[in-house]
Formats: C-alpha cells, structure tokens, sequence
C-alpha cells in the first residue's frame, strides 16, 4: 500500500513540480480579418463617348472597400529566456474589393447607348483581388510562461508582396454587340513592396503533449497607395495617389507543435 502511494506521488505533475515552459514552438494559423474604406472620390468626370470634339462630361461617385478575407499563416518562435522569445512569420492575406459606383449627373441624350451609366453598373458588380503575402520578424513577450493558460504580446516588422493594387478600376459596356473595357482610374506604377507592421495579443493553452492552442487578436498593417483625387482623361486617366495604413484587424486560432520545452521545477 506504501509503496502504491508512493509511485501514484511521483506520476502526479502537479504535486511537486511547475509547469514545463515551451521555447521552440513552430504554428500553423488561419482566422478572418475585417474590412474597410480604401478610397472615395466624390465627382469624378467621365467623358461621354462620341463628344471628343466638342467635350462632355458625365459626373460619378467612385469607391473601393476592402472586404472581410481569410488570413492563413506559418510562424516559429524561440524563447531565449522563460518570458522574451523571438518570431519569424509568413502569413497570407486574402484581400478582395467591393467597388462601388453611382452616376451623379448624365448627359442626358448626348450618348443614347448609355455607355458611361452601362460602365458605371458594371464597376457596381465587379472588384479585385489584390492578394498578399507579408514576411515579419519580431518579439513576443509572455509574462506568465508556466501559467496553465499563458497570455503574450507579440510586435512585428517586414515586408509584404502585393499581387495587384488598390487603385485601378475598369469598367466595360457594350457596343456594337460586343463588350468593350475602359479604363477609369488608371495605376501606371509597378511597385509591389511595401513595409508592413503588426501587433498581436493572444493566449496559449496547452493541448496534450507537445501541443497547444493559440487564440490571438492581430493587426497586420499593410501601407499599399490609394487614390486621392478624381483622375483626369489629359493624364490618360491617372489619378493622385499616397500611401496609407490598411489594417488588417484579425482574430486567428492556431495550432502548435512545441519542440522544445524546459521541464517544471521540482520543489
């Protein structure tokens, strides 16, 4: 009976020994981020086709919102010490657009096809894709590391990868039968690359052995450029444009496979 006791003692982790601190940790992560305002002009001009010589103008409301998408990643930290680690994070941003369009004035029978209030329902119903891919390095700090459930804060910088931008927009009507495209806002530039920041709060809760869950709360700051003013038809339809803070506030769950560990304290 003695000796039962004594062994059923020296299995039970709680009763004479801390918590074990995980230090290599690689994560695999994915969650939904929010959407916002990219850009508005209020009145923009449009030529009406067929008016070159003698030019007339229709009126337009233009916008672009950035819609709620996926957020998938893969991440790996190093705790040197029980409470300061180091990160290194590749994460995907699904970014997609809602464009909006209204037609504030019409020329009224200058262009009997309607080609311009056809483009402007057709930018209604269409938008783009500019997907991301950010690389970030940076320090987590967690307070409570051989806490049952451990909260941490995480900062972070890089660069992200855009695949297209946030400043073109076409639209297309039909003429003659067939569907033909215009360029309304026109992107010239070719750039791509950008900084990106971030911050998270999150918190660990282990899940079995060599295993834990993350529950995280995350901003991805990406700076893509955005229109500032209407474009105009004598610069080809280019139209101002500056660099601004796109969040990409996010709530993300993710799954980890601790490496490394320092095993509790005995006392």
């Amino acid at each position: 009976m003695a000796l039962a006791t004594t062994l059923a003692a020296g299995t039970t982790p709680g009763a004479g020994q801390t918590a074990s601190e995980p230090r290599l940790i690689l994560s695999v992560f994915g969650g939904v981020s929010a959407g916002r305002d990219a850009w508005e002009i209020p009145r923009q001009p449009l030529l009406v086709l067929g008016t070159e010589l003698a030019p007339r103008y229709d009126t337009l409301r233009l916008g672009r919102k950035v819609r709620p998408g996926l957020v998938l990643g893969l991440s790996g930290t190093f705790f040197r010490s029980a409470r300061l680690g180091l990160s290194a994070e590749m994460v995907f941003l699904g970014l997609s657009t809602e464009d909006q369009c209204t037609m504030i004035y019409e020329n009224a029978g200058a262009d009997p096809q309607s080609r311009n209030s056809q483009l402007c329902g057709d930018i209604s119903s269409s938008g783009v894709t500019p997907t991301t891919v950010a690389f970030s390095v940076g320090s987590v700090l967690r307070p409570l590391p051989r806490a049952a459930v451990s909260p941490y804060l995480r900062v972070q910088a890089g660069v992200a990868a855009l695949s297209g931008n946030l400043v073109s927009m076409v639209g297309s009507f039909i003429d003659g039968g067939s569907r033909l495209e215009r360029i309304v806002v026109n992107d010239p530039s070719s750039s791509r690359l950008g900084p990106s920041v971030g911050a998270a709060a999150g918190l660990m809760i282990p899940a079995g052995a060599g295993n834990q869950l993350r529950f995280e709360l995350r901003d991805q700051i990406l700076f893509p450029r955005r229109v500032t003013g209407p474009a105009a038809d004598v610069n080809r339809a280019t139209a101002p444009t500056g660099s601004f803070a796109l969040h990409n506030a996010a709530l993300t769950v993710a799954f980890d496979v601790v490496l490394e560990q320092k095993r509790g304290r005995r006392y």
